[in-house]
């Protein structure tokens, strides 16, 4: 079954934003990630300056990596050969304290229009005392509320990622990264044509799930990016 790797990376911090995306989009990413074939799909997401203001107050990832796989054991093969040297490139400019990493299952609420060249990204966790299969289920239900949205012209499309949580191909690879107060239960991302498109989304008061209560608002991170595909398609 297909997998999807969301690898959210905070920056060395001695490095601007600009400098980081450069190393990460022309260095990192040709020399270390193209040439693997078993990524069937490659997207980067680089965050947009200013990032918006959020009610958690979080700071934002600086870049997400997207990287989907025909299987867990195929990204655990690629993890334990090629990943080994590419991880000590990454210690040059990310900063593995504050970056977090998930394996997820998408769930296409509404299909991007292309080119669709931006995203609203939100990493989501659930409210103390609710159950993974119940924030899925009460996230799943929402979609239909943006689905909404896109009918209405103010996004041009949206995609829930749930974060898996079994054992075998679920977080348990990646929880000695980062914060340890990070951990999602998913991640949404609408789409949008440009970043005036998706400010005036924001600045009228709407995230795809504001206010909902499935998500813990204190615990989320948001983060406004630009879409670079690496390997074909538009999500």
């Amino acid at each position: 079954m297909e997998v999807r790797l969301l690898y959210g990376l905070r920056r060395w911090p001695g490095a601007t934003l600009g400098e980081f995306h450069e190393h990460w989009l022309d260095h990192h990413v040709v020399r270390y990630g193209l040439p693997l074939t078993a990524i069937r799909r490659y997207v980067l997401y680089a965050a947009v300056d200013p990032q918006p203001e959020t009610p958690s107050g979080r700071a934002p990832y600086d870049g997400v990596a997207s990287v989907w796989f025909d299987d867990a054991a195929t990204l655990k093969r690629i993890l334990d050969g090629a990943m080994v040297e590419a991880g000590i490139d990454e210690a040059r400019f990310i900063d593995h304290d504050r970056s977090r990493a998930v394996l997820a299952d998408d769930r296409v609420v509404v299909e991007p229009d292309a080119p669709a060249p931006v995203v609203l990204a939100e990493f989501l966790a659930r409210p103390e005392g609710a159950s993974a299969a119940e924030f899925a289920a009460a996230w799943a239900a929402h979609g239909d509320a943006v689905r909404a949205q896109y009918g209405d012209g103010l996004l041009q499309g949206y995609v829930q990622s749930v974060v898996r949580t079994d054992p075998a191909g679920g977080t348990a690879a990646f929880d000695a990264l980062g914060d340890p107060e990070e951990r999602w239960d998913g991640v949404g991302m609408a789409y949008f044509d440009s970043v005036v498109a998706a400010r005036r989304y924001i600045a009228a008061a709407r995230h795809p799930s504001a206010g909902a209560p499935f998500a813990d608002e204190r615990r989320t991170v948001t983060m406004l990016a630009r879409r670079h595909p690496r390997r074909d398609p538009i999500r």
